[in-house]
C-alpha cells in the first residue's frame, strides 16, 4: 500500500466498488461495509457492524461460516467460503465470500478484509444438474491446428453421469475424454467428432445410440452454450431397449408360431377335401 495516500481514500476506493466487501478488526468483529453491502442486504451499519451481519446468513451454513472464519483468522490464511446470505428481497443468494488478513505499514496484523460475489444464479444451475435424474456433463471441445475436433475435455459432470460411466468426479474433471475412456476415439458412434460439430457450428443434436465401450444404450442430446463448449444430457435407455428387444422377438416367435398354425389349417382344409373327394367316388 502506498503510505503517501491516507486510509481514507482506500475506503473511499473500496466504498465505490461494485461487489460487497466487509473489513474487520483484531478481534474479528466486522467494522466496515462497503456501499454494495448494504444495497445487498438493505440493511443500515446499526445493524450490521460487529457480529450483526452474521444474522443474515442462513442457518444451516452459519456454523460452517464461523469456524472456516474463526480457523483461518486464527492463522491468518486466506480463506474461500460458499453461503447463504439474505438479500433485500427477502430471499437467500448464495454468496462467494474471500478474506485475507492485512496488515499495516509496518507489517503489524490488522484484521480481515473480505471481497463477496452473489453466485446464486450458478450455484442454483450446479445444484439443478447435480439432482438431476439424467447424467449430465460439460466440456470442452479441443481441435488440431486445422479446427478439426480431436478430443475434448470433461469440466463438470453429475452423480448420474459418474454412474454411467462408473468413475468419479475426481477421477474425470480436468482429463481429455480419450484419457477417461481409452478407446473412445474407435467407438462406431464417433462421439468427439458429432460433439465437436455441437460445440464448433453451435447446432443441437438428439440421438439414440449403443456404446459398446460401455455396453449400455443412450438417449443422447448435446448443445452447445457457447463456442467451443458442450454440454450432454444422457439417459441410460438399456433396460427399455432389452424390453423393446425381447418384446419384438416375441412378436418374432408368435408371428412365426401363427404361420405354423395357419400351414396346418390350410393342409388340413386340403385334406379334407381330399376325402370328400374319395368318399364321392
Amino acid at each position: 500500500m502506498d503510505t503517501s495516500i491516507p486510509s481514507e481514500i482506500y475506503l473511499q476506493i473500496i466504498d465505490q466498488m461494485p461487489n460487497p466487501i466487509w473489513r474487520s478488526g483484531i478481534d474479528a468483529k466486522c467494522n466496515f461495509f462497503n456501499k454494495a453491502w448494504f444495497n445487498f442486504t438493505g440493511k443500515t451499519i446499526a445493524e450490521e457492524i460487529g457480529d450483526g451481519w452474521a444474522k443474515g446468513v442462513h442457518k444451516e451454513d452459519f456454523d460452517m461460516c464461523l469456524k472456516i472464519y474463526l480457523e483461518a483468522f486464527k492463522k491468518r490464511q486466506s480463506f474461500e467460503m460458499e453461503y447463504r446470505l439474505m438479500h433485500k428481497d427477502g430471499t437467500y443468494h448464495w454468496i462467494l465470500d474471500c478474506g485475507s488478513p492485512f496488515f499495516d505499514s509496518d507489517q503489524k496484523f490488522s484484521g480481515y478484509i473480505g471481497s463477496c460475489y452473489d453466485i446464486n444464479e450458478n450455484k442454483e444451475y450446479k445444484l439443478l444438474f447435480s439432482n438431476m435424474a439424467s447424467g449430465f456433463a460439460y466440456h470442452k471441445i479441443i481441435t488440431d491446428e486445422l479446427s478439426a475436433p480431436i478430443n475434448y475435455e470433461f469440466i463438470d459432470i453429475n452423480r448420474p453421469f459418474e454412474q454411467i460411466i462408473g468413475l468419479h468426479k475426481n477421477d474425470v474433471i480436468g482429463k481429455k475424454v480419450t484419457e477417461v475412456l481409452p478407446g473412445i476415439e474407435k467407438d462406431p458412434a464417433n462421439w468427439i467428432k458429432k460433439y465437436g460439430e455441437v460445440a464448433v457450428n453451435g447446432t443441437e443434436i438428439k440421438f439414440e445410440n449403443f456404446s459398446p465401450l460401455l455396453n449400455k444404450w443412450f438417449y443422447v442430446s448435446a448443445y452447445a452454450p457457447k463456442k467451443g463448449y458442450f454440454v450432454t444430457i444422457f439417459e441410460d435407455i438399456t433396460v427399455r431397449k432389452l424390453a423393446e428387444d425381447n418384446l419384438q422377438k416375441k412378436f418374432a416367435e408368435l408371428e412365426k408360431m401363427n404361420q405354423l398354425m395357419i400351414g396346418r389349417e390350410i393342409k388340413m382344409v386340403e385334406l379334407k377335401k381330399q376325402v370328400e373327394s374319395l368318399q364321392k367316388k
